[in-house]
């Protein structure tokens, strides 16, 4: 019984202890794998590994500029350098490839020359001049066929081949070999001008006989009145008259020209300060012996009898009459305004002025209203046309003048000879 009762109790304490192995080995490893859980969670950790694996890359940095960011001028300089640095390399590069292939084409020049230079004989050159190969006579003259009518064209064998032989090619097509190194020179040739040639026709030289010069002068008589304006573009556009010489034209240093009878256009307007019409020389004409017919342009100006320049005249000025009856019908308008009123009464309250016509006066308040109106608007009518009248100078005809050059004419003729 008591050999029973130990081992029992020794199996019972072994199996205790193997529990307690268990328990404490269930304990370590769930012990271990906790500490092993938080290191693998640790944020700490976490981020030195990234670290690591970032600066294990190549670090690449790039800067964005922002909108509102203020742009730097030295960043703006140094990318402005960068560019044009490139800009001339690529123009450095383009140069070299350029100076290379020249060079490699210049090469090849002397290269082909010196062959040249060794294949073609030499010739000595007696003289300068060069020696050139005849020309081929010219083809003979279209033939019209008799068959079809259309015109053909027939050269002869022979020409064709003398051509060829000219040019150094044979009729096969093979080249034949010059005797003689050809030279050709080209030299500027001056191309006669129009002018040199009109230079050739020298012109007569100008003289009295068919010249007026400036300065002369001849008495003139007006064939047409004149009614010269003032006021607007008067002096733009001016009106004409036409005048008759009197006599020869004084020359200077005593001499005549024989335009006597010739007949002169001219235009004139007119200036209110000093009453005065201003004409100006346009055209000369007369008629020859022959009865050709002479027109020349003319520059000038009219003398009046006092020997000033322009021509007094009467003043004479609608405006006055114009505004007298524009003064009448204003003022008669009024009157007619001032009588319709009368007929009217005018009422004052708080909330503003009313006027009223008396019902037994409304035939007569129309009459004098109407009649004012009317007689306003034609007082402003008679406004607009005395600001669109002006007065003008008046001048008459018959009256003798003087006409005066000031820019000299060539007649083209002997005005001595074939005066009429």
């Amino acid at each position: 019984m008591t050999d029973t009762h130990e081992a029992t109790s020794t199996t019972s304490t072994a199996a205790r202890k193997r529990q307690t192995i268990i328990t404490l080995g269930a304990a370590g490893l769930l012990f271990g794998g906790i500490l092993l859980g938080l290191y693998l969670t640790d944020p700490q950790q976490q981020i030195a590994t990234n670290n690591d694996q970032v600066s294990s890359d190549e670090e690449i940095t790039e800067h964005f500029n922002l909108p509102g960011k203020k742009v730097d001028p030295r960043e703006v300089w140094i990318s402005r350098g960068e560019s044009d640095i490139n800009t001339l390399k690529k123009s450095n590069a383009e140069f070299t490839r350029t100076i290379e292939q020249l060079r490699g084409e210049i090469a090849q020049l002397q290269t082909n020359q010196a062959r040249a230079n060794q294949a073609t004989p030499s010739v000595p050159l007696n003289t300068g001049v060069a020696t050139f190969p005849t020309l081929p006579p010219p083809p003979p003259p279209r033939k019209q066929s008799p068959a079809s009518g259309t015109m053909v064209d027939t050269v002869l064998s022979d020409a064709a081949g003398q051509t060829a032989n000219n040019l150094g090619v044979n009729r096969n097509g093979s080249t034949i070999s010059s005797s003689a190194i050809l030279s050709v020179s080209l030299a500027d040739t001056p191309v006669p001008d129009d002018k040199d040639k009109q230079g050739a026709k020298k012109k007569p030289p100008c003289n009295v006989t068919n010249c007026i010069p400036p300065g002369a002068f001849a008495k003139a008589a007006l064939l047409s009145g004149l009614d010269a304006p003032t006021g607007g573009r008067a002096d733009t556009n001016p009106h004409p008259v036409l005048l008759e010489l009197l006599d020869t034209a004084s020359l200077p240093n005593r001499y005549r020209s024989r335009v006597k009878e010739c007949r002169v256009v001219a235009a004139g307007f007119g200036r209110i300060s000093d009453e005065r019409a201003y004409l100006r020389l346009e055209r000369l004409s007369c008629v020859l012996r022959g009865g050709e017919i002479l027109d020349v342009p003319l520059k000038g100006y009219v003398s009046g009898e006092d020997g000033k320049v322009g021509m007094r005249g009467h003043l004479i000025s609608k405006q006055g009459a114009l505004i007298a009856r524009a003064l009448l019908a204003g003022t008669a308008g009024g009157i007619g305004s001032a009588i319709s009123q009368s007929y009217s009464s005018v009422l004052t309250s708080p909330t503003g002025a009313v006027s009223t016509i008396d019902p037994s006066k409304t035939l007569e308040f129309g009459v004098a209203s109407g009649f004012g109106t009317a007689l306003g608007e034609i007082s402003d009518w008679y406004l607009k046309r005395a600001d669109e009248t002006y007065p003008i100078i008046e001048i008459d005809a018959g009256r003798v003048v003087e006409i005066v050059l000031t820019e000299g004419i060539e007649l083209g003729v002997n005005i001595e000879e074939n005066h009429s």
